[in-house]
């Protein structure tokens, strides 16, 4: 039997573990999905009720049914979708991710024909009675009541606000990497 070009079991092992180890870092891909962005709890008595639910490109429409050409033809990469709750209120929270920043505010002007065309409308988001959608860079933020209240605004800015913050948080980690995406 001719052994020239067998290799021998440890080399292979070897090998193997120096491949799988390839590329395992914090890849911008790996953290700034948009799961990544939905907290366990928000504030002091808002907690997520659900599962973290996440939808890709080729996946899109079993989440929106009837609604994902929108998406889909403005760049859009991925979804995630929690609800939240503290007792009397559910939310729902939703990140999608875009290819580029240009996505978010196409979707919003598509969204929201009758406002008026400025950036400030589009570049602060839209707070209504019962929900709040904004960009973050390559991201749009929706969050939407089952339910108004009074203190819903309160609830979906300072909600709005916490996820803002985790997606600035890895976007300026990012730009120190000088990996921004």
């Amino acid at each position: 039997m001719n052994n020239r070009f067998r290799l021998p079991g440890p080399a292979m092992l070897l090998c193997v573990l120096l491949f799988s180890a390839c590329g395992k870092t914090d890849r911008p891909r790996d953290i700034s999905r948009p799961a990544n962005f939905l907290p366990p709890k928000i504030g002091e008595n808002i907690m997520q009720v659900s599962a973290v639910n996440t939808f890709a490109r080729d996946s899109l429409w079993v989440y929106i049914d009837g609604g994902a050409e929108l998406f889909l033809k403005n760049g859009f990469v991925e979804v995630a979708r929690v609800d939240y709750g503290d007792g009397d209120m559910l939310l729902a929270a939703e990140v999608y991710r875009f290819a580029d920043p240009d996505g978010p505010r196409s979707i919003l002007r598509e969204l929201y024909p009758d406002l008026p065309e400025t950036s400030m409308v589009f570049e602060s988001g839209i707070l209504s009675e019962s929900g709040f959608d904004f960009p973050a860079g390559a991201y749009l933020v929706r969050l939407s009541a089952y339910e108004k209240s009074a203190a819903l605004p309160e609830v979906l800015k300072n909600t709005g606000a916490e996820i803002l913050a985790l997606i600035q948080a890895v976007a300026d980690s990012l730009a120190q990497k000088g990996r921004i995406r």
